[in-house]
This record gives structure tokens, C-alpha cells and sequence, in this order.
């Protein structure tokens, strides 16, 4: 693989007026399939929030795993001090099923089930106007922002290159260029809202447009930056504004400079065809496509300037074919994106040579892991996920010489397998790894179904860790356990028909008491769980309080007085009766 040899090349030749002409791309707003677009955060709906948070989103996003495996993966990690989880631990803790999901009791199904939970907006509320949940992260806060752009920006503390020499007639304004050129087609040329602002509206009167090759609504940049939240802390105004003045001047350009430096401009470019060469791609889908890219940063009157570029063109990544894969098994994925393979011509002797990609893995305690891909065009990778990895998410890049693309996230989930299985007079006993945490709900995605035939009934769990489940089950031949990671089955042996064991009561607390009190049920074989499992008076089900396996503790239903038989029912079984009177 052909690496990149020198980390900056020689500044380039003066760019020759390109032939481009503006109806070959549309004109600004800036092309927004590279990166994250311009766009604001600050008022999302479940809809927004599914537009970049899913399989195959149709906007690039930084984390597009499948949304129940990446909140299933925080399962026994440590709770944050930050959460947005509903029921989180008091005083830290790990994250178990119902610190998210919470469960209430349905009279009519005599059962617990989960509350709807299908919402992001149930847990990460957005509210207008505040800082949006992206930015208001420790990391974002903190200036870190090549985390989640990657390098098409540069974290303001990492010693990049800033000019410090004194403005010329060419350089860049980030708006109102006094000398910007105002001649047909280029009117407001030199500046950075030449194609980043595309409204002349007031400041933060939000009326995005519609970039025509993307479908990205595009805002300008003062909604862009100032509905991050960094405002709320009133010393990061200066992270933009020069000197604290809100009117950009000659030297405005290198405080933008400090996220947006010389080395990350002017190497974003779209590019097109078998390998991006900067100059020669069209206009509008970078900085250093055509002349008229140079034009407008570097406008002045329709004079000519010169717009050095060095390095490889920035790759970025748009989407993977898969983000979750299964721990021990290799899968083989695409990325697709663009600038992954160009040309670089030596200005001085004008010898070329391709540089290219590797993939680029980094766990959650940083560690990386060097993927070389499989085959490589200019607009896709096909690179192996090894099944080696760890159960957990990883940052996925694709790295071409210095500069990282914007990332991506995968996870690796657990394999979900039985490695044994066995029945001994209805209790069976499943082994394996990948079973994860069990609830005891409905719609919990989590049981243990016995198989015969074409027969299904659900068993009743006894325990459950995530290598070993007990439950009790009627005759079959097959076992299968439905985890929160997948299914899987295995045959087992010994359930064949077995006498049916009843449960029994043998006392009750109290043969007399008033509605709405509380009495136990005293017996055997009801059960460590309740499951489907309940308790009457008469016809009556009683509401349960607490269920083991040989003491139930109800709630005296409220109905009229009298004598009633009070019975246990356990998998469909009903126990003996004994009498009960509700004074």
C-alpha cells in the first residue's frame, strides 16, 4: 500500500483560472454531502433525532448504530454522573434493564410490561434555545472537536499552524470584505459566507435553504455556531469572536483559524472520479476544486491570488454497509465515501503518486487497531471487522497519511449461544455465553420458549446470568432463549412428558380479614418468580405484593363479604383451595 511519504508538501504553483463555469455545480449554498452539514440541534423532534441515530440514516452521522444494541452495551458499565436514563442508581452504580426501562402492572394481563419507551425524546429532552445534547458533552466543551468532526476541523489547543503575518488584499474575511470582489457571479467573494451564508438575513433569524445534491436544510453561520450552547459559558465567545468584537475585521480570520487552520481548508474536497486531484475537480464541493474555490476565501475584485494546499485531501465517510457485528466472527463491510485514494504532483519536478487509506479502530479506552483494507477505489473501502475484537463500540475512521476522516461508530455485541442444555423433570438447564441481563416483562425481548413439534410455550425462569439460565418448562425437544443480543436454540434431552407437579397451600397467614388488607399464602412449588403466575379469591385475582416459591403475600381484593376459596395458579396449574372470609 502506497503510504503518505512527507507530512506537508511544497505550497503549490499559483492556480490557473479554471474553466469551470458556475452552471457546471450549483451554486452556493456549499455542498453538503462532506462531514457533518451546517445545521443547527437546538430544537430536535424523534424524527431528527432518527435521521442521524439509526441503520442507514439518511444523513451521515457520527454514532449510526442500531439504536437498542448501543443502550443494550451499557448494560453492567458504570453510570455517569450525567445520565439521561429515567431511573438511574442513587449514588452511581451500574446500568441494569430498568435503570432505562420501567415497568408497570397491567390489570388486565395480570403481568408486568414495559411503559412505550420508542421515544429518544423520553430521555434526551431538547429544549429550544439551550445548548444541543452534542455539544453540551464534557468533550465538546472542552474544545475537543476533532472527536466528532474529525480532521475537517483542528482543536484550538493542538499547535497548528496560524498564520501571524499581516492580512494582504487576499485574505479571507469570515464576512463583510470591504475590497470582496462584486463582479457578475461572484458577488461577495473573499469572504467565508460565500458559500457558508447564503441568506442576507438579521443575525439568528433562522431561514436555512435547501442544498439541491445532499437534501441538507443549510442554516448560516451564526445559527450554526451560536445554537451550540458554548455561549452559555460567556468566556468561550471568544473561541470565535476576534478580541471579544462581534464585527469581523482584517484580522478576524485567525481566531476562525483556530478550529478551521490552514492544513484542514485547504485540503476538503468533495472529489470525483478514480482519484481526487486538488485543482482539478469542479467548483463547490470544497476549497480546492477549481479556481473559483480559491475565489471565494481569497476574492479581491476579481484579481487573481494564489491558494496553496499541501497533504492529502481529507477523506470522509458517508456510510458503512453494516455497524453491528457479532464477537467471533469476521465480517467482511463497505465504506462509502469520498476522497479515499488521490494524486499528488510534485510541483517542482511534477512527479505524481497515489496515497490512500487504512482503517482506523479505537475502543473506548483508546486503544487502536491498524485495519489494512481488503480493495480500495476513490468512493469505497472494503475492510474486514476482525472477530476478535471486544464486545463494545468502536470509532471507525478512515485515515489517509495526518488527517482522519469524520467518524463513524460500530459495535460488537456478544454471540448469543448455547453450549449445552439439559431437562431434568421439567427444569432445564441452559449453558452458554452472550445472554446478558434477563426482565421479567412483557415486551421485554427476553424468554426462554420451549419447542415440540410446532408447539411454543414460554418457560418460567427460575434464574438467569449471562451464562447460565434455570426455568421450568413443559415437554419438548428444543430450547430456545431469546436474549436481549439475539436467539438461540439447542436441542435437549429428558423433557419428555413428566408428571405434573401442582402447587400446594397449606396455610394462609389469616382465615379472616378485611379488603384491602395484606395476607401470605403459605405452600410449595409456586414458583421463584411470578411470571404468569397468579392468586384468587373466588374468581377475583388478587394483586401481589411480594412471590416466592413458598410464600405468596397478596392484597384482599376488594369485593363484597363472604367466604371464598383462595387458590395458587402456576403454569396454568391451580392449587387446592382453602376458604377465606372478607369481613
Amino acid at each position: 500500500m502506497k503510504k503518505f511519504a512527507n507530512a506537508m508538501l511544497a505550497t503549490f504553483a499559483i492556480l490557473l483560472i479554471a474553466s469551470t463555469c458556475w452552471s457546471m455545480e450549483p451554486p452556493p449554498p456549499v455542498n453538503q454531502s462532506l462531514g457533518i452539514p451546517d445545521s443547527v440541534f437546538d430544537a430536535l423532534s424523534e424524527a431528527d433525532c432518527r435521521a442521524c441515530h439509526n441503520q442507514a440514516p439518511p444523513i451521515s452521522a457520527v454514532d449510526s448504530t442500531y439504536l437498542p444494541d448501543r443502550h443494550h452495551l451499557v448494560v453492567g458499565q458504570p453510570v455517569p454522573s450525567l445520565t439521561a436514563a429515567p431511573n438511574p442508581t442513587v449514588g452511581g452504580g451500574i446500568y441494569e434493564c430498568l435503570t432505562c426501562h420501567t415497568q408497570t402492572w397491567d390489570p388486565a394481563t395480570f403481568s408486568f410490561v414495559f411503559e412505550p419507551f420508542r421515544d429518544c425524546m423520553l430521555c434526551h429532552a431538547q429544549n429550544a434555545g439551550e445548548g444541543t445534547v452534542h455539544h453540551m458533552t464534557a468533550t465538546a466543551q472542552g474544545g475537543d472537536c476533532v472527536a466528532c468532526h474529525g480532521d475537517f476541523v483542528q482543536n484550538m489547543d493542538d499547535g497548528h499552524y496560524i498564520p501571524t503575518y499581516q492580512p494582504s488584499i487576499v485574505t479571507p474575511w469570515p464576512s463583510k470584505k470591504p475590497n470582496a470582489d462584486d463582479t457578475a457571479g461572484l458577488v461577495g467573494a473573499g469572504n467565508c459566507n460565500f458559500c457558508h451564508n447564503t441568506v442576507p438575513l438579521p443575525a439568528l433569524q433562522i431561514a436555512p435553504v435547501l442544498d439541491v445534491a445532499s437534501g441538507v436544510m443549510v442554516y448560516r453561520n451564526p445559527e450554526t455556531h451560536h445554537t451550540t450552547g458554548f455561549g452559555v459559558d460567556g468566556t468561550k465567545c471568544a473561541w470565535c469572536h476576534y478580541q471579544g468584537s462581534p464585527t469581523p475585521q482584517s484580522l478576524s480570520i485567525r481566531t476562525c483559524e483556530g478550529c478551521h487552520g490552514v492544513a484542514s481548508l485547504h485540503n476538503i474536497q468533495l472529489g470525483l472520479g478514480a482519484a481526487t486531484q486538488p485543482g482539478n475537480e469542479p467548483a463547490y464541493r470544497g476549497h480546492i476544486g477549481a479556481q473559483w474555490d480559491c475565489w471565494g476565501c481569497h476574492g479581491n475584485n476579481g484579481q487573481t491570488m494564489s491558494a496553496p494546499y499541501s497533504g492529502p485531501v481529507i477523506p470522509s465517510v458517508d456510510s458503512l454497509s453494516a455497524s453491528t457485528f457479532v464477537e467471533g466472527t469476521d465480517t467482511t463491510i463497505t465504506v462509502a465515501g469520498a476522497s479515499f485514494i488521490n494524486t499528488i504532483v510534485n510541483p517542482t519536478t511534477g512527479a505524481s503518486f497515489l496515497v490512500d487509506c487504512d482503517i482506523k479502530l479505537v475502543d473506548a479506552l483508546g486503544n487502536i487497531t491498524t485495519l489494512q483494507p481488503v480493495s480500495q477505489t476513490n468512493d469505497s473501502i472494503e475492510v474486514t471487522i476482525p472477530g476478535y475484537l471486544s464486545v463494545g463500540s468502536y470509532t471507525l475512521t478512515a485515515v489517509k497519511g495526518p488527517s482522519d476522516s469524520n467518524p463513524m461508530i460500530i459495535t460488537v455485541k456478544p454471540a448469543v449461544q448455547i453450549t449445552s442444555a439439559a431437562c431434568d423433570n421439567g427444569t432445564v438447564t441452559v449453558r452458554g455465553n452472550g445472554f446478558g441481563a434477563y426482565a421479567d416483562a412483557a415486551n421485554s425481548g427476553t424468554s426462554v420458549t420451549m419447542l415440540d413439534g410446532t408447539a411454543a410455550a414460554k418457560c418460567q425462569v427460575s434464574a438467569w446470568t449471562d451464562s447460565e439460565i434455570t426455568a421450568q418448562c413443559a415437554a419438548g425437544d428444543t430450547i430456545e432463549v431469546a436474549a436481549i443480543f439475539g436467539k438461540a436454540s439447542s436441542s435437549v434431552a429428558g423433557c419428555d412428558p413428566q408428571p405434573v407437579i401442582l402447587p400446594e397451600i397449606t396455610k394462609l397467614s389469616t382465615t379472616t380479614a378485611k379488603a384491602g388488607s395484606r395476607i401470605t399464602v403459605y405452600g410449595s412449588n409456586f414458583g421463584a418468580t411470578q411470571g404468569t403466575s397468579f392468586v384468587e379469591f373466588g374468581t377475583v385475582k388478587a394483586k401481589i405484593s411480594s412471590w416466592k416459591a413458598t410464600a405468596v403475600t397478596v392484597y384482599v381484593p376488594k369485593i363484597s363479604r363472604g367466604i371464598y376459596p383462595v387458590t395458587v395458579t402456576v403454569a396454568g396449574e391451580e392449587s387446592n383451595a382453602i376458604k377465606f372470609t372478607i369481613k
